[in-house]
C-alpha cells in the first residue's frame, strides 16, 4: 500500500511538526505549509492526498479550500481537506461541511485519532465531530 501523503496547513510550527513526527511514526509521509502561499504550492506541485488546514480567524483555510477547488475545478479528486481548529465549533465545522472538506478535527484529540480521521478520509469517508461517537474531544 502507497503511503498517504499529508499536507499540514498552520501558523503553528510547532504543533504542526509535532503532529508531523507522529504521523510519520505511524507509516503516513508529511510535509509542513505555514502561509496559504506555500500550502497552494505544495497542493500543486507535491500532490498530497490530504490536506489538515488550520480554519479560525488567525488563519482563514476556507479561502485556500475555496482557492484550490476553484483553480482545480473538477480535477480535484487527488486531493482531500480536513479543516482543524483549537477547540471545537458547531459552526466552523457546518462551514467545513458546506465546502469541499470531508472532515474536522481538533488539536486536543489524540494522535490515533487523528490518525484514524486521515485513513478515513483517503479511503472516502467523511468523518464529522457531531455524527462520528468515536471522536472524543478533551
Amino acid at each position: 500500500m502507497n503511503r498517504i501523503k499529508t499536507l499540514l496547513v498552520d501558523s503553528n510550527y510547532e504543533y504542526m511538526d509535532a503532529l508531523s513526527y507522529l504521523l510519520e511514526k505511524a507509516g503516513i509521509t508529511a510535509r509542513l505549509a505555514p502561509d496559504k502561499l506555500k500550502a497552494v504550492e505544495l497542493i500543486e506541485s507535491w500532490k498530497p492526498h490530504v490536506v489538515i488546514i488550520e480554519t479560525n480567524k488567525n488563519f482563514n483555510g476556507f479561502d485556500v479550500i475555496d482557492e484550490i477547488v476553484q483553480q482545480r475545478g473538477n480535477n480535484n479528486n487527488h486531493v482531500q481537506f480536513i479543516g482543524m481548529t483549537m477547540f471545537y465549533s458547531a459552526s466552523i465545522e457546518n462551514q467545513l461541511k458546506e465546502t469541499h472538506a470531508k472532515a474536522y478535527i481538533v488539536r486536543s484529540m489524540d494522535a490515533d485519532q487523528i490518525i484514524g480521521v486521515i485513513k478515513d478520509v483517503y479511503s472516502g469517508k467523511q468523518v464529522f465531530i457531531n455524527e462520528h461517537p468515536k471522536l472524543k474531544i478533551f
